[in-house]
């Protein structure tokens, strides 16, 4: 039987991450990035790996993100226009703010907080990948007791779910890092979380892909007609497309694909 035939569109994390796993089951793999390898947030983010961290969509976000989106330096800031794509979402956003979404978060992730470090663990040491990785946790610090409290309550959450959070004191935090000033009066340090360099990381990772035989295809666009020629090579004829639409799909603010929007989508291009 001859090896499946693959392509990955992106070459961010999630694309490239797909591509390496793919190849290591013995997939013929394709990846194609219209710019280069981690070209947008997955090569220049903080590199932390926090298992069990609560969704950002919780009660009392749309209040704070309210107060925040009109102000232009605050790290929500959203230009005022008209975007109805923008507030649909941002509608559904704000209707997954509750108790009960973030239990129901909790229940899937948590566990695969759990699973995800050893996971990181095998694939850095089987592909020797060198990219600052250290499981030595990372502080949340606060200055103010309304910081202080939501940290804590973020703690309580993710502690419910096996995950081991410890609440420090100001005092506290600054004998361990005396770096930390007065106006520092708590916060919590969270042991089982991990951090690296996102840029190297990424590198490594394209080099083990690589090796497995993926094709890494930069500045290399998918147009329409290329993608229907691949599958019309590689597929069964019934089973090729005729169209290729190519864009996001089109999700839920926790991620879920909204697949009546997918059958209204296609129904139009009929």
């Amino acid at each position: 039987m001859s090896a499946a035939r693959v392509i990955v569109v992106g070459g961010g994390v999630i694309g490239l991450s797909c591509a390496h796993a793919l190849a290591r089951q013995g997939a013929h793999v394709v990846l194609l990035e219209r710019e280069r390898m981690a070209a947008g947030a997955s090569g220049g983010n903080a590199g932390t790996l926090a298992p069990g961290h609560p969704p950002l969509n919780r009660p009392g976000r749309v209040r704070e993100a309210l107060a925040r989106m009109l102000d232009p330096k605050s790290p929500l800031y959203i230009r005022p226009r008209w975007d109805p794509d923008l507030w649909r979402w941002l509608w559904d956003f704000a209707r997954h703010c509750t108790h009960e979404h973030v239990e129901a978060y909790m229940n899937v992730m948590a566990p695969l907080g759990h699973e995800a470090l050893a996971d990181f663990d095998r694939l850095l040491e089987e592909e020797a990948i060198d990219c600052g990785y250290r499981r030595e946790g990372y502080y949340e610090v606060c200055s103010t007791t309304a910081g202080l409290a939501a940290a804590r309550e973020d703690a309580a959450l993710i502690e419910r779910y096996g995950h081991q959070p410890e609440l420090v004191d100001g005092d506290e935090l600054r004998r361990r890092e005396p770096a930390f000033g007065p106006a520092v009066i708590g916060g919590v340090f969270y042991p089982e979380a991990a951090t690296l360099d996102p840029g190297r990381f990424m590198a490594g990772l394209a080099t083990a892909a690589r090796a497995h035989g993926v094709e890494l295809r930069e500045g290399a666009a998918a147009s329409e007609a290329e993608l229907i020629e691949f599958c019309r090579e590689n597929l069964a004829h019934f089973k090729a497309p005729k169209t290729v639409v190519i864009g996001e799909l089109p999700k839920t603010s926790t991620g879920k694909i909204q697949k009546f929007v997918l059958r209204e989508r296609a129904r139009e291009l009929k």
